[in-house]
């Protein structure tokens, strides 16, 4: 039975052979970071120190690119140990006073909140409770161990009713069948809470939010449970869509904008504007919005973020203090992979120096000017700086001539074709 061992903790377990790695560490009572648990959101990927590990269908899953591997990186929840393996990873903990569990629910009721947004009603056992933060969520476990991750978009202090918002993905799997077939009365078992995306309200600090289509789901959980508790710090949220008819709650949260002090509601439309009602909002990409409205003072918020992983992937945004990161965007359903950055070449900058060009792998198609940085040559960009800049590290690296001349981030054959 190969044995898994985590670094830095040191903490080790046993995995049965042919089985999950990020299995067999939550059987040992280890929460490592995980969302999906399909190989998609790539929350659980990890670097491989030492040993050999294989994936079930022998190819790689989606959320890890050929790249990655070569660098030893590997999806937990779908990576088998082959050997006795060495890790590097982190363990999540849980939220205070939070206890995981699995529960029957039924469904009290369904209201349809757009053409293909429904509000789904869950009522718990009543001598079940089932504590958690604003912002977490909760899995719907469906047969053969499937599983359909939702935020809660009911707050805490809403009481014992628990609400999600479900968006319809397809007409044969879960959504379909939620918005086809079932009804008030139905049963579902549900997993939770789950998550480290919750409001940490130990700073005073102006929060920020900002979430496109459900994603809106987490942070309505968390704006009515800071409206209960009668929080009064300057609060923004921004909400992304495509259509007014997907702003479902528009009218409710204007109504919250002219009651509570210092908070600020700033809807953004991506969409075709050529609607019968024409919209006097503001139009483009949500991120870009909130970026636009506070520029440099990102460092004096907190940001909360939520909406599709792939979307966020896009986003020039990102939060320019590690302090915020650490306190409010700690998510395991939403957050991105860490920050890296990769060599793409040598260029000449405008005093003469001789500058490395690096760029986020991510980016390279959709914003090639905004991210590029340059830094001395035989300098390594290791992290993120608090003001948005790769931090550098005194490593030197190998010569140009030594490294291979395609780009990793773009799949370019050479950095000369950047240029153009």
């Amino acid at each position: 039975m190969p044995q898994v061992t985590i670094v830095p903790t040191g903490e080790s377990f046993a995995a049965d052979p042919g089985e999950p790695v990020l299995t067999a560490a939550l059987r040992a009572g280890l929460n490592l970071p995980h969302s999906c648990k399909g190989g998609h959101c790539a929350s659980c990927r990890a670097r491989l120190l030492a040993g050999a590990t294989t994936y079930p269908t022998r190819e790689l899953p989606a959320g890890i690119t050929p790249d990655e591997a070569a660098e030893r990186f590997v999806l937990l929840c779908q990576a088998q140990a082959i050997t006795d393996i060495t890790i590097e990873t982190r363990e999540m903990r849980p939220a205070p006073q939070v206890e995981v569990k699995s529960l029957p629910s039924r469904i009290d009721r369904m209201e349809r909140l757009a053409d293909d947004v429904m509000a789904v009603f869950l009522k718990l056992p009543a001598v079940e409770d089932l504590h958690y933060r604003a912002g977490q969520y909760i899995d719907f476990i469906l047969s053969g161990g499937r599983r359909r991750s939702f935020s809660l978009s009911s707050a805490p202090a809403d009481g014992k009713m628990l609400e999600v918002h479900v968006r319809r993905a397809s007409s044969s799997g879960f959504t379909g069948q939620l918005f086809d077939t079932m009804r008030a009365g139905n049963l579902l078992r549900v997993e939770g809470p789950l998550g480290q995306f919750w409001f940490r309200g130990d700073s005073p600090r102006h929060a920020v939010m900002i979430g496109g289509g459900t994603g809106y789901a987490p942070l309505r959980a968390m704006l009515r449970q800071l409206l209960a508790v009668g929080d009064r710090r300057p609060l923004t949220l921004y909400w992304g869509a495509r259509t007014t008819a997907d702003l479902y709650e528009h009218n409710w949260l204007v109504n919250v904008e002219a009651i509570r002090p210092a908070f600020a509601y700033r809807p953004v439309l991506s969409g075709s504007l050529a609607e019968v009602s024409p919209w006097a909002g503001r139009s483009g990409l949500v991120h870009e919005a909130a970026l636009a409205d506070l520029g440099a003072d990102l460092s004096s918020t907190m940001s909360t973020r939520a909406g599709r992983r792939r979307w966020w992937r896009r986003s020039a945004i990102r939060s320019s203090s590690a302090d915020c990161r650490a306190r409010s965007c700690s998510s395991t359903r939403s957050t991105m992979r860490p920050i890296r950055w990769r060599r793409c070449g040598r260029q000449t900058a405008p005093d003469g120096r001789d500058v490395l060009l690096l760029r986020r792998p991510w980016h390279c198609r959709e914003f090639r000017k905004a991210r590029r940085k340059y830094v001395p040559v035989g300098s390594r960009a290791t992290s993120m700086s608090r003001d948005g800049l790769p931090e550098l590290s005194a490593t030197p690296r190998p010569p140009q001539s030594a490294r291979s001349e395609r780009c990793v981030g773009c799949r370019l054959s050479s950095p000369q074709a950047h240029a153009r």
